[in-house]
């Protein structure tokens, strides 16, 4: 009997490692395959406009002058260093250069390139303060907060900004999947059978902790991650102040949808199942319940940090609740804001930045 259970043990455990060197070989040359696609000229999609990068800790880039037009009939073009932007001149002249780090909210993800916030915000400092103001646009789609903070090092400071502004969205916490499966795709795991493994157990437990515990995936990651997030960002501070240059925080929001009237959620149905609108007017009650941002707890807790860091930072959710801005229509998703979200987010930048550019216009004047 004991021989016979050593034997089914023994025979398990080499169906395993068999199933997993299998599994091995057949992923690693998946992968392999996948990432050769990726410099396929003849390659369309998102797929054929980020490219692997050179740099290990960055993963992934975007192709340099290249150009997209995906589904929405949205256009990205990238210049000759790889970021969706005019052609930057080596020489700054007298150009006073605002970098903008960020992810895809920075990058223009649902929005035409004249309808970014940094190009509005570009146009009304060049208006409002007269100076050859140049914001430079350095948004890629799926970063993080480690990624961002290699960015900035590595691909940032060449261009010789004079401000550096981080573009921070609620995700940027989540150093696994927030880049949408990117970083399972050009990053090359020690195991990929491990990794897959991880990754679905991680899935699962996220999911259970949801479930159980209400806990949302901001508040999650949130909480996960917030002592790595904050290290990189002190680098961030550490790096541009050894080099004189002013680093600035914007806190975007997460585009949720305000509360609807019962009217409202009835009108949206109708639409959606073609069913007779009239019946709505049933609906008598319609008043708008009172709107509260859900992650006004993080926002808080990160604006917190900078202050203590003593890093000028815009918290644009409380931004929007003092201005009154009414938040309904200006969402392309529940991550990123449309043309409407834009035009509103550049009015806060710019609020936000014109001490420093009205600061950079005196000072160029006085030589």
């Amino acid at each position: 009997m004991k021989k016979r259970l050593l034997l089914a043990a023994a025979s398990c455990l080499l169906t395993t490692a068999v199933l997993a060197v299998g599994g091995e070989i057949i992923m690693k040359a998946r992968w392999a395959a996948e990432i050769d696609a990726g410099v396929d000229a003849k390659r369309e999609g998102w797929e054929w406009f980020q490219i692997r990068s050179d740099n290990d800790v960055l993963m992934w880039e975007l192709r340099k002058n290249a150009t997209i037009v995906g589904g929405d009939g949205i256009a990205h073009k990238t210049n000759g260093f790889g970021f969706r932007d005019r052609e930057w001149s080596k020489d700054p002249g007298d150009e006073y250069r605002v970098a903008f780090v960020g992810d895809s909210v920075t990058e223009g993800y649902c929005v035409q390139e004249p309808q970014l916030f940094i190009r509005k915000l570009e146009s009304m400092a060049r208006v409002g303060l007269g100076m050859n103001v140049v914001a430079m646009n350095f948004g890629v789609n799926g970063y993080n907060a480690i990624q961002e903070a290699e960015l900035l090092k590595s691909r940032v400071t060449p261009h010789t900004p004079n401000l550096v502004v981080y573009v921070m969205h609620l995700n940027d916490f989540d150093l696994d999947d927030a880049s949408g499966g990117q970083i399972a795709h050009f990053h090359r795991p020690a195991s990929f059978v491990w990794s897959w493994l991880t990754h679905r157990w991680s899935l699962l437990s996220n999911k259970v902790a949801q479930r159980s515990l209400h806990v949302d995936y901001y508040h999650d990651y949130f909480s996960i991650n917030r002592n790595v997030v904050f290290d990189a960002i002190r680098q961030m501070h550490a790096f541009l102040a050894a080099r004189n240059i002013p680093f600035r925080v914007v806190i975007l929001p997460a585009m949720d949808s305000p509360p609807e009237t019962e009217y409202e959620v009835c009108m949206r149905e109708a639409e959606k199942f073609q069913t007779p609108k009239n019946d709505c007017a049933t609906h008598a009650v319609n008043v708008k319940p009172a709107y509260v941002y859900p992650y006004a707890d993080i926002a808080n807790a990160i604006g917190s940090f900078f202050a203590a860091e003593g890093v000028p930072f815009l918290d644009v959710s409380a931004d929007w609740s003092a201005r009154g801005v009414a938040r309904a229509g200006l969402a392309c998703d529940p991550a990123h804001p449309n043309a409407r979200g834009h035009a509103e987010l550049a009015l806060d930048v710019e609020r936000f930045l014109h001490a420093d550019l009205a600061r950079a216009v005196r000072a160029m004047r006085q030589h």
